[in-house]
């Protein structure tokens, strides 16, 4: 990359320096093969990670969950909240805890952020019925089950349940097994009985194992149990192309899933129970428990063509036993003792892991509740600063819009306006220090006022969060800033304007919000050390994803960013002049 301007400050250089070395890193790593997590091998899925699939026949998988956010590492086929009091979410950030994210990391994660699932070729489809407290009624699971019917989805992950039985619950299950969908569950996390709708007739319940292959101590278990997977210490895909380490019976169920995807696209004229007996059929026997055995990937796939020939379509029975599966299940207990496998820290994929070309140690990522906080913070825009003209900046627009005579058609350098939002951030907030708008290349005063403002009403109405929760809030304020560009800053390879509900429609135009998810990912790396966003983020999303044929433009994306201090190449490319 090219930076013409020589009169950049000091952070902003090292913040070049350190792009270029993680670039050079990453380049690296793309000659090498690649790394996959344990628990892939675990279950002898790492071949089949990395398999194409020639039949071109993918499989839809439904992720009933909290949401599946749009990351650069997994490719949404399509997504619908069914959460009606939280419909304010913007597409792009759907998952507010990472839970559902997580999940459909190791059901498809495709590698590009490291993180690598069992089937990248599967049509993942985000229905989103948990709250952002992974919370939902009985009857919003229902209404999720019923539009994966109506929507002819052929797998549907459920990692959740409750102890209470329910009627409408089982016959929604029944209706769902009877379309031919095949259910995955988690069994528990209480160490009790089989949970619902897992411990249910025509849901695949699925057990956690740990890294030495013995079921869980938390794992529910009973006669309901179908298969059991690795569900501790497991590294999966999360928000801004980071990854997290998590556990549960909910992140050992995507690995059935996953496999399930996989032998499904082998021919999608097989029945979901063919395809249930093959996964239990072939499972590595469990010392200590007679109740289910591991899953095998390789192993299914093995014997998938004796088992369809001796498999009795009408009478869905197996009237030949296929051979045992004789392996003994590998041990990966060194992982125990990895530092790399902390839970409850966020760690971005592009920070520390690229440039080592190992993992990175999760102990220096972010917490739970700095994640939570930053989260909502990217969030809170749409749904408290949504109104026309004083708020335009806080939606990466070009200009303000027209509100009463309020500066109609006045232009905004959003990538200046970016670098105001997050270096007040990075001082929890607090203004007093920030006095000259000068300071800040490519703002105008009363852009900078405006900033100042709404940041101030913020501050003064927070007084009972700490300079840390206000910091990482608003920072998340600023990734908003920087994402939404991509929606209300674009327009057509021709420079037409993209209108209505395009401009936010993720399935418009979708390198837009490739480019988005990088822009966040690298605004995570700036925070990571401490310095405010700006406009190197963009070019470094756009040199992350953007091609001569990229199919839309930036609306003065190279007047702002050199206005802003940095030059690029890629900006002739990406630009548009308005």
């Amino acid at each position: 990359m090219i930076f013409a301007n020589a009169a950049l400050t000091e952070p902003k250089q090292k913040k070049i320096e350190r792009y270029e070395k993680i670039k050079k890193a990453r380049e690296e790593q793309r000659e090498k093969e690649p790394e996959y997590e344990w628990n892939l091998k675990a279950v002898h899925a790492e071949d089949a990670a990395a398999e194409q699939n020639t039949k071109q026949q993918q499989v839809k998988v439904a992720v009933l969950d909290s949401g599946v956010d749009y990351v650069s590492g997994i490719n949404l086929a399509g997504q619908i909240n069914l959460v009606e009091e939280e419909q304010y979410l913007p597409e792009m950030f759907q998952d507010m805890t990472g839970h559902g994210t997580g999940i459909a990391g190791v059901i498809a994660g495709n590698g590009e952020t490291g993180i690598y699932g069992i089937n990248p070729n599967a049509w993942v489809y985000s229905v989103r019925v948990l709250d952002s407290e992974n919370k939902a009624p009985l009857s919003r699971i229902v209404k999720g089950i019923y539009w994966c019917i109506e929507n002819d989805i052929n797998i549907i992950n459920m990692s959740f349940g409750t102890s209470v039985y329910s009627k409408v619950l089982e016959q929604a299950v029944a209706d769902a097994y009877a379309a031919n969908i095949l259910m995955v569950a988690a069994s528990g996390n209480t160490g009790g009985d089989v949970e619902y709708p897992a411990a249910f007739d025509g849901v695949v319940a699925v057990a956690a194992t740990d890294t030495q292959a013995r079921i869980s101590d938390f794992s529910n278990i009973g006669e309901e149990l179908d298969v059991a997977a690795p569900g501790e210490k497991i590294r999966t895909a999360s928000f801004f192309d980071g990854s997290v380490v998590t556990h549960g019976t909910s992140i050992a169920a995507p690995h059935v899933t996953g496999t399930a995807s996989l032998l499904w696209e082998k021919d999608l004229t097989k029945t979901n129970e063919f395809i249930r007996q093959l996964i239990c059929e072939s499972t590595m026997e469990i010392a200590g428990t007679e109740q289910c055995g591991l899953l095998d990937a390789s192993y299914a796939m093995q014997i998938y063509d004796s088992f369809a020939e001796n498999f009795n379509d009408n009478e869905m029975v197996l009237e030949e036993p296929v051979p045992d599966n004789e392996k003994e299940p590998e041990s990966f207990a060194y992982v125990d003792g990895d530092e790399a496998y902390v839970e409850g820290r966020w760690g971005g994929t592009d920070h520390q892991q690229t440039i080592t070309g190992g993992n990175t140690s999760m102990g220096t990522g972010f917490t739970d509740d700095q994640m939570k906080r930053l989260k909502n913070g990217v969030v809170h825009p749409d749904n408290h600063w949504k109104g026309p003209g004083v708020h335009s900046p806080w939606h990466g627009a070009w200009h303000y819009r027209a509100d009463g005579g309020y500066r109609v058609n006045v232009k905004i350098n959003y990538a200046a306006a970016i670098e105001v939002m997050t270096s007040i951030a990075l001082e929890g907030g607090n203004t007093s220090s920030f006095k000259n708008y000068k300071d800040f290349s490519g703002i105008d005063q009363i852009t900078f006022n405006d900033l100042k403002a709404t940041i101030d009403k913020f501050y003064n109405s927070h007084q009972d969060l700490t300079k840390e929760q206000r910091k990482f809030f608003l920072y998340g304020c600023g990734i908003h800033a920087i994402t939404d560009l991509f929606a209300h800053s674009t327009t057509e390879a021709n420079g037409d304007a993209i209108v209505g509900s395009d401009k936010d429609d993720t399935e418009y135009l979708p390198r837009r919000y490739r480019v988005a998810a990088r822009a966040a990912a690298w605004a995570m790396e700036s925070l990571s050390e401490g310095v405010a966003t700006d406009g190197a983020e963009i070019i470094f999303a756009l040199d992350d994803v953007f091609t001569a044929g990229t199919k839309f433009r930036v609306i003065n994306v190279k007047k702002y960013v050199n206005d802003n201090g940095y030059e690029d190449d890629i900006l002739n490319l990406a630009n548009v002049s308005k």
